[in-house]
């Protein structure tokens, strides 16, 4: 049975879910490789929870992180067998570009939302 936790970030009730082999699947296999943006695909996120990308897009980045935990907590075997199979490097090489992906996307967003002196 596939694992769920639901709980509340500013009385905003937020559901995470365990990843499906298929799921994870079909993250590595259509988008060639994971990415931050690939990660806020509409495609991943009814996988991965009940949040839209415009809903992500308005929580503070300490909210991100408490969401982050629970979607970690939810899908610790996954995380658990990827440490064991020695794809942790992968994770970590991932994380690094989901984090360079993040801030470019966050800058280009800030960028519009700033006028020009």
């Amino acid at each position: 049975m596939q694992k769920a936790k639901v709980f509340k970030v500013d009385d905003k009730p937020i559901t995470v879910k365990e990843l499906t082999v298929k799921d994870v699947l079909l993250l590595f296999n259509q988008k060639k490789g994971l990415s931050f943006e690939s990660l806020l695909d509409e495609s991943f996120l009814p996988m991965a929870s009940n949040l839209t990308i415009d809903e992500l897009k308005e929580f503070s980045f300490s909210e991100l992180e408490t969401i982050w935990e629970h979607f970690k907590e939810v899908n610790s075997v996954f995380f658990k067998l990827v440490r064991a199979t020695g794809m942790e490097k992968i994770l970590n090489e991932l994380k690094e570009t989901a984090m360079q992906d993040f801030l470019a996307l966050y800058a280009r967003l800030r960028k519009q939302d700033t006028p020009e002196l």
